[in-house]
């Protein structure tokens, strides 16, 4: 188990420095369950490791699901239709949700399912989501929001605001508690992981 204290250090270093990787239950994947999810901020590196993933010569052919997409898609419809407020907000969480649950339905076939949002579901449902992910193994990343922003910076050179980083330090606050929530979990194997 990791401790408190050991976890969460101060807010000020995560912003800089970056913290360890961890994987929970990884050993079932994908043997027991054929679902794996990976968390970390905006640029962590999560899209970049579920297609390492998927090449690997002794993984089963495996679909990649990411949850930010959705999310995006259905903020930009609601943007279009002049569409906003924390009510907005709440309402894409429950569809990015359903959908979530409809695409773990089916354990029969390999998926990765990834996105930054996996702690904002957090938020909205709480002790009710950590029940549904503890059902699967998760990789939770440990980028640092400075490296995850300038990441972030790379990858979406045109449509990059600064605005962008200001809500990866936002997330970073909001990220750590739910990571800190998984990994207290002693039931399950908690394990730290190079990638």
């Amino acid at each position: 188990m990791i401790s408190k204290f050991q976890e969460v250090g101060s807010l000020l270093e995560s912003i800089v420095l970056s913290d360890k990787n961890y994987g929970i239950d990884l050993d079932n994947f994908p043997k027991k369950s054929k679902t794996l999810f990976i968390s970390g901020l905006s640029g962590s590196g999560k899209t970049s490791l579920a297609k390492r993933l998927v090449d690997r010569k002794d993984m089963p052919p495996c679909d990649i699901f990411n949850l930010d997409d959705v999310w995006t898609n259905l903020m930009l419809k609601n943007i279009s239709e002049e569409k906003t407020g924390e009510n907005i907000v709440k309402k894409n969480l429950r569809i990015v949700g359903n959908y979530l649950k409809e695409i773990t339905k089916n354990n029969s076939k390999c998926k990765i399912i990834e996105g930054v949002h996996l702690f904002s579901l957090y938020e909205l449902y709480g002790k009710t989501f950590i029940k549904f992910l503890e059902q699967y193994p998760i990789i939770l990343l440990g980028t640092s929001s400075i490296k995850s922003s300038f990441r972030q910076l790379k990858r979406d050179k045109q449509n990059f605001k600064l605005k962008y980083i200001l809500y990866n330090l936002f997330d970073e606050s909001e990220y750590r508690k739910f990571r800190l929530r998984l990994l207290s979990n002693k039931s399950r194997n908690v394990k730290e992981v190079n990638l």
